[in-house]
């Protein structure tokens, strides 16, 4: 239970200022994929990250791990560029507690827990964020928004 204690004040005192999404990059023409956000810890048992790493973010013993979405060399007979999905991991104490899946990803950790942002590759001007909080050493899903796009121009 102490241990607990001093996570939650350890993320309290330096994570509260946090909120700086990192986006991995876009795969260029690929085409769009349903988003998933995973906290099943039955489904994460099996659950292997995808894409190469392209930020780590690191506080004490919580690891938020952005990869990137990877393209074959081949197109398919549309001319879309065949791209597997990005996925994003959390880590607590090397245990994976929560993922997500989609074509463009990014995270931060926050207050007592992480936000995760995706966007699933279509031609929408929206991308989702989740607000996982922690309940335990375990996550759950504390909010779920749809979000306008920046860049987008329609």
């Amino acid at each position: 239970m102490r241990s607990l204690g001093l996570l939650a004040l350890a993320l309290l005192s330096g994570a509260a200022s946090a909120q700086d999404t990192a986006w991995s990059a876009a795969p260029g023409d690929a085409a769009g994929t349903d988003i998933a956000l995973l906290l099943d810890h039955e489904q994460l048992r099996g659950y292997e990250p995808a894409g190469p790493v392209v930020s780590k973010e690191r506080f004490g013993p919580l690891v938020l791990e952005v990869r990137s979405a990877t393209a074959a060399p081949s197109a398919d007979e549309q001319g879309l560029v065949i791209a597997s999905p990005a996925s994003i991991v959390v880590r607590l104490r090397n245990r994976l507690i929560a993922a997500a899946l989609g074509y463009r990803l990014g995270g931060d950790i926050i207050h007592n827990g992480v936000v995760i942002e995706a966007w699933d590759g279509r031609d929408r001007c929206q991308y989702t964020q989740w607000r996982l909080r922690f309940a335990g050493e375990r996550l759950e899903l504390d909010e779920e928004r749809l979000l306008q796009r920046q860049d987008c121009d329609s």
